[in-house]
């Protein structure tokens, strides 16, 4: 399966946003204050339920991957932090014919800066 990753600063994201009309999923990770997480261990798996199709650690705050036709569920799980252990996201996803499908997963998380 097709996918890049990346966005860790700000002509990487331009870069990829230009290309992703190519893909049928856009995954971003962000903590809660919307600063974007990288580093963030990515799964997808066909539901109700199967082998996963992508795993991935993340090399920025994007993920872009050309997912087929189905039901799928996210997994996502950034490393532990100075104040937090670490902490899986999950949410659920509908690839259609249609545009793709944009997933923003929010973590509880301190930004780059310790804020």
């Amino acid at each position: 399966m097709a996918y890049v990753s990346g966005g860790a600063g700000a002509d990487e994201r331009e870069a990829m946003q230009a290309q992703r009309g190519r893909y049928s999923l856009w995954l971003t990770t962000a903590a809660r204050s919307g600063a974007f997480l990288a580093d963030v261990d990515v799964r997808v798996s066909p539901l109700p339920s199967g082998a996963p199709v992508l795993e991935h650690r993340m090399t920025g705050p994007l993920l872009y991957a050309a997912l087929p036709t189905g039901r799928y569920v996210v997994e996502a799980t950034a490393d532990a932090d100075a104040s937090r252990p670490a902490q899986t996201v999950r949410a659920n996803v509908t690839i259609g014919t249609a545009p793709a499908q944009q997933l923003v997963l929010h973590f509880d998380r301190r930004d780059v800066d310790g804020n």
